[in-house]
């Protein structure tokens, strides 16, 4: 014969003796926590690395000399692109370019062995490909 466990009110779990037990009020919160921290990355609040390296004003000249060593044979001269890697028309100094510096993507390989002032360096040179300087 099988035992029947008690109505537990709605919003209580049962501890498994038919008690009611409080809901996992640390979980709920965690989960909030993780849904805020997940909403902030998405609206692009930069963050750690990527926002000290934008706050940073960097040199163009600097810039294109780590451009000529690190990007040119995949994205060519000025940005134009190759077969290799896409034009960089629309990067500039903007979270989303740092976070592909630093994190790399399938095709490119990551760049944060450079400097915090190097990337903005970079950054500032590759502004001035966007603006055409």
């Amino acid at each position: 014969m099988r035992s029947e466990s008690p109505e537990v009110a709605p919003g209580r779990l049962s501890n498994g003796s038919g008690a009611p037990c409080p809901r996992n009020r640390i979980g709920e919160l965690f989960a909030v926590l993780l849904l805020i921290l997940f909403a902030v990355e998405l609206v692009g609040c930069p963050g750690g690395r990527v926002a000290d390296v934008l706050a940073l004003d960097g040199d163009p000249t600097a810039g294109e000399a780590l451009y000529d060593e690190h990007c040119l044979a995949c994205h060519g001269s000025g940005g134009v692109g190759t077969v290799r890697g896409p034009e960089l028309t629309g990067w500039g100094a903007e979270a989303a370019t740092v976070s592909v510096l630093l994190d790399g993507t399938e095709e490119m390989e990551s760049y944060d062995f450079l400097s915090d002032e190097q990337l903005a360096d970079l950054l500032a040179f590759m502004e001035e490909l966007q603006a055409g300087l």
